[in-house]
């Protein structure tokens, strides 16, 4: 379920609470309006605590071998390198 239709569940779970009075067919539009709600912010909920981690802040755009090249390079084993190649 998306983030949307969370909303839209939560919106039309407010209106059928507060909204209309009484009840349909003996069914509590005050109880069906609870449960939409609920399952609304349940919607709303787990995919940002699902996907959250994975939001701009947490993604890493670091490589390994970068990484360890820079370091490398860095300690100047670049030049060892470098001059011990074949020629």
């Amino acid at each position: 379920m998306g983030i949307s239709a969370s909303i839209v569940m939560i919106a039309l779970g407010a209106i059928l609470e507060f909204a209309l009075p009484g009840s349909v067919l003996g069914v509590n539009l005050g109880v069906i309006g609870t449960i939409l709600m609920v399952v609304g912010a349940i919607g709303l909920v787990v995919p940002l605590v699902v996907w959250g981690p994975w939001g701009r802040g947490a993604r890493s755009t670091r490589h390994p071998a970068r990484d360890a090249w820079a370091r490398a390079v860095g300690r100047g084993v670049h030049t060892a390198v470098m001059t011990t190649g074949e020629h």
